[in-house]
């Protein structure tokens, strides 16, 4: 996997995380973060 596309899918992670914690759903995020 290219430079290029580890960047693209580490800031969806934090998106997605981000995204998630503000609903609250904190056990969905935990994930995500392990992702990043």
């Amino acid at each position: 996997m290219n430079n290029t596309a580890r960047t693209k899918l580490h800031a969806k992670a934090l998106v997605y995380a981000k995204i998630l914690n503000s609903n609250s759903i904190h056990q969905e995020a935990t994930p995500y973060r392990l992702l990043c």
